[in-house]
């Protein structure tokens, strides 16, 4: 995110949505938001360097539909508890069925069918977040990031929605399956990198799917930060190893050619 964070300019200006880049800079000059009067490039340099999850609320039931049955949330209402603070920062809301005026904004699946397939356009790429980082998060901050497969997930959200005393009793707020909640609920004693423990989850197939498909929706925040890693450095370390041994082969060469010895002298004949 610190990255995301350097590109706030009109002529450079990249924002963070649910772990993934986009590239705004082209879409700040398109028209768009004509129900609410158009947003100009002014409004929307204001999310420049941020991530704007809070501008694109996503309810519990579009996010995870086979979690989620339409019995535990028929009005589509059901949504994470959020920061207000940060909610309120943003003066758009793109809310699905918040505004009556825009046919696009009234479709529950707005998010899915309109949202991702522009901004899919304008992506640059995955946050990447230091290993470091998200284990202080993990074992020093006692906040819920998580690492599966080489994907970040932050479940906070989800805990204190599920843990809120007028949800405590719901048990429609638990709609994670209880051995994914336990993989996550270890009070700091495991790694934060949590594979082998979900591989290890008793789950039949759709079970794990369906699970999977939610937390990738709502709790993704992005991918571990490789690109310091030995993997990806090898084909470095190999190309400098291979120029050395050239630069050493052609020192050598450079040495043979050079008439080091003294030169012999040539011997004396007889004369008759």
């Amino acid at each position: 995110m610190d990255e995301v964070s350097d590109h706030t300019e009109r002529s450079d200006a990249f924002v963070a949505m649910r772990g993934k880049v986009y590239d705004i800079t082209n879409f700040l000059n398109q028209e768009h938001g004509k129900s609410r009067g158009g947003a100009s490039p002014e409004d929307m340099i204001m999310y420049a360097g941020q991530e704007i999850n809070a501008s694109f609320p996503l309810s519990l039931r579009a996010a995870c539909p086979e979690l989620v049955p339409p019995h535990d949330d028929t009005n589509w209402l059901m949504y994470l508890k959020s920061d207000i603070e940060i909610e309120q920062s943003f003066p758009f809301l793109h809310k699905a069925g918040g505004l009556a005026n825009s046919k696009m904004m009234m479709r529950q699946d707005f998010y899915h069918k309109s949202v991702l397939p522009k901004m899919r356009l304008f992506k640059v790429g995955d946050v990447v977040w230091e290993t470091k980082y998200i284990r202080n998060l993990h074992h020093k901050g006692g906040m819920y990031w998580r690492v599966i497969n080489g994907e970040v997930f932050n479940l906070d959200p989800y805990f204190a929605t599920r843990d809120a005393p007028e949800n405590v009793d719901q048990k429609k707020w638990r709609f994670l399956h209880r051995l994914v909640e336990s993989i996550f609920e270890d009070a700091g004693a495991r790694d934060t990198d949590i594979t082998k423990y979900w591989n290890m989850l008793p789950l039949r197939k759709p079970v794990r799917q369906a699970n999977y498909r939610c937390l990738k929706n709502l709790f993704y925040v992005g991918k571990v930060d490789t690109r310091h890693s030995f993997r990806c450095l090898f084909p470095n370390f190999l190309l400098l190893a291979a120029a050395c041994l050239l630069m050493l082969v052609i020192f050598i060469k450079f040495l043979a050619s050079l008439q080091l010895s003294s030169r012999r002298k040539p011997q004396k004949h007889d004369k008759f």
